[in-house]
This record gives structure tokens, sequence and C-alpha cells, in this order.
């Protein structure tokens, strides 16, 4: 089992190299496949989860939303430069109403099938939007916010687990996640930190077009090293967020498509959440 995982982590981590490469050579489009695939991976993979316990969930709505919203995103940013995350609500406002009034005129569905459709709309799919919209900030927030996507959450989970293993102790929430302790989270804000700091230290030196978002050196070492610590509390809540959503779906993990690491929900649940925070600071930042 733990080859297993070792492996799966291996092509997990050449998948993220190679979208980032992509990326840093101008081919923008792979971070947008990347983000569009685990939308619907991970999508598909909580109305499962949701159908299973409670009621069956509308995929084709799910997929619609997912599609329009990502071609309207798209358009109103590149030809508007901003407004396209406005948008994509919008779209999703709009297949909420539309889920209602299927469910209001339908003779078989019940508002318990229109909730479990909401709730995969809000969670996880739109957040991943946020992700999406830190592919279309300017440089050098673009490449930061890339770097900051795949790093800090990878740390912080390899941290997490390395001290949680060596250290125990106390649960952190175990009616939650029974098997994080609270030397693992500290591990985890250790290890975004490290993420945080390893990426300054890039950025200082221009490597891999890593370069300053900060107005002075102290600012930026201020905004790198802030960034790598909230970033790894995110993501460790965003961790126990889908904990919670899999214990009351009765389940270990959202799929197995990725052995020994479950499906890409399991994956990327605290990644998501990190990027919600990591596109508002820097949104504020690049305003300032």
């Amino acid at each position: 089992m733990k080859f297993q995982r070792v492996i799966t982590g291996v092509i997990i981590f050449l998948v993220y190299a190679g979208v980032l490469t992509l990326s840093l050579v101008g081919l923008n489009f792979a971070f947008d496949i990347f983000t569009v695939a685990l939308m619907v991976g991970a999508g598909f993979e909580m109305s499962k989860a949701i159908s299973n316990r409670y009621s069956k969930t509308y995929d084709q709505l799910i997929l619609f939303n997912i599609l329009l919203g990502y071609l309207v995103f798209v358009l109103v940013t590149r030809f508007k430069n901003s407004g396209g995350i406005t948008s994509y609500f919008g779209v999703l406002f709009l297949v909420v109403i539309a889920c209602a009034i299927y469910t209001m005129f339908s003779k078989k569905k019940t508002i318990s099938n229109a909730t479990g459709t909401i709730l995969t709309l809000i969670y996880p799919i739109s957040l991943f939007i946020y992700m999406l919209g830190i592919n279309y900030f300017e440089s050098p927030y673009r490449i930061a916010g890339l770097f900051f996507v795949f790093v800090i959450p990878c740390l912080t989970d390899t941290f997490a687990y390395m001290i949680g293993s060596l250290f125990k102790g106390p649960k952190l929430c175990p009616s939650v996640s029974p098997n994080k302790t609270i030397s693992g989270a500290v591990g985890g804000l250790v290890g975004g930190l490290l993420g945080g700091a390893m990426l300054l230290l890039l950025a200082t030196y221009g490597i891999f077009g890593l370069a300053p978002i900060g107005g002075s050196t102290v600012t930026n070492v201020v905004h790198y090293l802030t960034i790598g610590f909230c970033g790894a509390f995110f993501v460790q809540v965003g961790d126990l967020l889908a904990s919670y959503v899999k214990r009351n779906c009765g389940i270990k993990d959202f799929g197995k498509v990725l052995p020994g690491h479950g499906g890409f929900m399991d994956r990327v649940d605290g990644m998501v959440v990190f990027s919600v925070f990591l596109f508002i600071y820097l949104n504020v930042l690049s305003a300032l």
C-alpha cells in the first residue's frame, strides 16, 4: 500500500510539474485544462458521495454549469480583463434557478435532489473558479500564484504527515478526522512556511520566472512567508472540511482513481480552499 502510494505520488508530482512548466513557457491553457478537469472529477466525486448517502443529484446540470461557467468566465476575462468570476457566479445563479424550477415541476424529484445538486455546485465546483482566476493575473502575481498553488499544499501535506507520524500526540479533531494530530497540524504550518521561504529564495534570484511581489525586500519577505503560513492553514481547513463531508456521507475516500491517495477530491481538497485565499490575497496586493 505504501509503495503504491509513493508511485501515485510521483505521478501526481510529474503532472503538477508538467502543468506548471507548460504554463511558464506560455501555454497558459494548460492550467485551464488542468483546473477544469479537476472541477469535473472532484465535482462528480462529490455528487456521487452525496447521491450514495442522500438523494441523487442532477449530474447533467452540474456538467452544464462547469462548461458554460468556464466559457463565460474566459470570454469575459479575455475581453474585459475583469469580471470573469462575477459572470461565473451569474451563470451559477441561473443554473440554481433552473434546478429549483425543474424540481418544482417534477413528480419524481424532491427538494433533497435539488439541495444535493446546489451543494455540489457550490462546494467544491465554484471554489475552483478562484484557482482558475489565478492564471489570469498579470506578472509577477500570476507566476508566483501558480507556484504557490502547487508548492504550498504539497509541502503542507508532506510535513503534516511526517511530523504527525513522528511525534503523534493529541488528536486535532477526532470526531471529524481521527488520524490527524495537533503535532501534524503544526508540522503542516512549518511546511507551508518552508514553502514560502523556498519560493522567496527563487524569486530573489529570478529563478523559474519568479519575481518579488512586494515593493521592497521587507514587504516581499512578509508576503511570501504570510502566504506560505496562512496557505498551510487553509490547506488543512480544506482537508478537515472534506473529511467532515466524507464522514457524513459514510465514505473513506471520494474515489479510487488515484491508488493510495483516493480520488481527485481527496488530492485537491486543501488546494482548492487555499486557492480562494490566495486569489483574494494576490488580487488585493495587485490593486494596491
